[in-house]
């Protein structure tokens, strides 16, 4: 990384102790000087030409983000089969934060998006916490007066073994209920149109972290002295 940054002025390296994505995208929030910001999590890799798609669809659109499609990959990066489309659309934020909310969507990854850089004027992750970008993404979405959409794959998320999402169960699960919980109250007061939406993805929240429950640590159910230990 330094080397490339001895090469080209625009490249800039943040060298910092580990401490998760949240306090990582926040470093990089505080010296980004660029008029737009996009994220690219470690793990995972992207088309050659992802941000000029969507710094494209931006300027074709006036949008303030622009979203692309995104491939599950294996753990070698090989992805798994997908649909080809190259369907595009433009949302208000009512439209975006309720298709944030459904599954086989975009979600609420920040990783697949272009972002005006004023978007995230005081605006940050959550240190500390697991699903950081639910906590984030409504409050950008929410930000924005015009969104782009396309279904083109450019965005490979591999699914790496023994990565956050793939290791024993923790108590740091209940963070995507809590989130949930503040995704749904939020648009509650804001968004009464599509709370149902919110509300089902809250009890879908609930639902996969009991299943996490299970499948991961049965024994906490059964076992007062595992329970007392956690």
């Amino acid at each position: 990384c330094d080397h490339y940054a001895a090469l080209d002025p625009r490249i800039r390296v943040i060298h910092k102790k580990s401490s998760g994505p949240s306090d990582a995208r926040n470093a990089g929030l505080k010296v980004a000087r660029g008029e737009y910001i996009g994220f690219v999590d470690s793990d995972d890799y992207v088309a050659g030409n992802m941000f000029s798609t969507l710094l494209n669809l931006l300027n074709e659109t006036g949008s303030d983000i622009a979203i692309c499609g995104h491939a599950m990959t294996s753990n070698r990066g090989k992805p798994y089969p997908y649909l080809l489309s190259h369907k595009t659309r433009v949302m208000d934020s009512t439209e975006a934060i309720r298709r944030m909310l459904q599954v086989g969507q975009y979600e609420s990854f920040v990783w697949n998006k272009l972002y005006k850089r004023e978007l995230f004027d005081q605006i940050r992750f959550p240190s500390g916490h697991l699903y950081e970008d639910l906590y984030t993404m409504y409050k950008i979405l929410d930000k924005a007066d015009k969104i782009v959409y396309t279904k083109e794959v450019k965005y490979y998320y591999r699914q790496r073994l023994g990565s956050i999402i793939h290791t024993k169960y923790s108590a740091k699960y209940f963070d995507y209920v809590q989130a949930s919980v503040e995704v749904r109250d939020f648009v509650k007061t804001k968004y009464p149109g599509i709370y149902g939406t919110a509300n089902f993805a809250y009890y879908r929240a609930r639902a996969f972290t009991f299943l996490r429950i299970l499948t991961a640590r049965p024994q906490m159910l059964f076992n007062p002295e595992v329970r007392r230990e956690e």
